[in-house]
């Protein structure tokens, strides 16, 4: 499966920005092969995965959600920085 990447250089360190659905469709996830740090954003936290909004919105695809995991999990990180905890290191 071909991913849905976008690279970018700023200040000489290179964003790679990764579609990755998951709590929304239009999740992303970034890699800073530099430092070896994985931004997952909503992707991961430390609760229990928010599977559907209590809001009323749609449920989420929870299979679309398993293969965003497995796809972070081909990333060589050292540091993961979730959307709501704190980092993890090792």
């Amino acid at each position: 499966m071909e991913e849905d990447r976008t690279a970018v250089i700023r200040g000489g360190i290179e964003f790679q920005m990764i579609a990755a659905p998951g709590e929304t469709d239009d999740q992303i996830f970034v890699w800073i092969p530099k430092f070896k740090i994985l931004c997952c954003g909503d992707n991961y936290y430390e609760s229990r995965p928010n599977l559907y909004a209590i809001r009323g919105s749609q449920y989420r695809d929870i299979s679309s959600w398993i293969q965003s995991l497995e796809k972070m999990l081909d990333y060589p990180a050292e540091i993961l920085l979730p959307g709501h905890t704190g980092a993890i290191r090792g």
